[in-house]
């Protein structure tokens, strides 16, 4: 039986986020990070199943639904290049 079965594949990206920023808060020789240990290799056992047999997605570009400009803008971000925004400032404080 497939406990995954019913999680759509962004679900299980967010329950396995919740997982790991679990796992940060606890000591390795605490019993719970052992058993949220086998949850997480539950879930990536599972993604990689669900990518297995979808066959490989080497069409998907993650940059096909922006505009130039906006594609643009998140290569300069990611350069360390972005505006005050791409930085969580939206001004009001002085620095």
């Amino acid at each position: 039986m497939n406990i995954w079965a019913d999680f759509s594949d962004n679900d299980l990206f967010i329950e396995r986020e919740d997982v790991i920023q679990e796992m940060h808060y606890l000591d390795y020789d605490d019993p719970m990070y052992e058993r949220l240990e086998t949850v997480l290799c539950s879930i990536e056992q599972e993604l990689d199943r669900r990518a297995d047999s979808d066959g490989p997605d080497e069409d998907y570009d993650y940059e096909d639904h922006l505009s130039d400009v906006e594609a643009d803008a998140d290569t300069l971000a990611s350069a360390g290049w972005g505006t005050d925004e791409d930085y969580s400032y939206f001004g009001g404080d002085e620095w």
